[in-house]
């Protein structure tokens, strides 16, 4: 492991970009390989013990190319595994978390909308942050769905907005101060987010977050890689497509 040696990325699928977008305007010279598990996504409707287990199988593939730090570019995936596989490897693993503590910041008195996967609305880690918050004013919706819509690339459609509006039907009463948005392909689909609601809330995600952390673990190891140069970045077999092109484009 070295200065040069790349920062491994890693998503059931596209979300991750999201992710990756914050990380190339923080960390523009850093070398990139962004793992997508395409053949086992999503993870958000999964057990947590399958989770567990493709998330381990994707940080041991990446580790073949000695990647000096690792990003879990996943909520779903952080919430069920990052503990745990933290204890098995030596590198930094780097997870993500709902954006939920700034938005409260922001917000203490307002309301809050949560739109996450079924298993990260249910895993213990996120009552744990909603509950240490002492906030009541916070509604967890799980949008699984979503994750589909993006990965066969609808970022918006008609449908898509439908599912929306169904969802948060039960809820048409408020009027959301914030939405956080706990899964990472969630940022691509906040104009239909937007036009379900009907308004506009401020949005929050938890990439920028997880950037920031990358840039302070390199940082404090003396790893930041020292090129003033563009970093290259690696995808996995048959993944570097239209969809990712498109999303690596839009601006979140």
């Amino acid at each position: 492991m070295c200065k040069y040696s790349p920062v491994g990325i890693l998503d059931s699928g596209v979300g991750g970009i999201s992710v990756l977008k914050h990380i190339r305007k923080i960390l523009p010279s850093e070398n990139i390989i962004y793992f997508a598990d395409k053949e086992n996504a999503p993870y958000g409707t999964k057990k947590t013990d399958e989770i567990i287990k493709l998330t381990d199988q994707s940080i041991d593939f990446l580790t073949d190319f000695r990647c000096k730090a690792i990003v879990i570019a996943c909520n779903t995936a952080t919430s069920a595994a990052a503990d745990i596989l933290r204890r098995k490897y030596k590198l930094p693993i780097i997870g993500l978390e709902p954006a939920l503590k700034p938005a409260v910041k922001k917000y203490p008195s307002g309301k809050i909308l949560l739109l996450a996967t079924p298993a990260t609305v249910s895993l213990p880690k996120l009552r744990r942050l909603v509950n240490g918050l002492n906030k009541n004013d916070v509604v967890c919706i799980a949008a699984p769905k979503l994750v589909e819509f993006i990965e066969h690339g609808q970022i918006y459609s008609r449908e898509m907005v439908d599912y929306l509006k169904i969802l948060f039907a039960e809820y048409k009463s408020l009027k959301f101060d914030a939405c956080v948005l706990g899964c990472t392909h969630f940022p691509f689909a906040k104009k239909a987010i937007t036009e379900a609601l009907g308004y506009q809330p401020e949005f929050f995600d938890g990439g920028l977050g997880a950037a920031r952390h990358l840039f302070c673990i390199l940082d404090n190891r003396n790893l930041l890689n020292p090129d003033g140069q563009s970093g290259y970045m690696v995808w996995n077999n048959r993944y570097e497509n239209d969809l990712v092109r498109r999303l690596m484009n839009i601006n979140i």
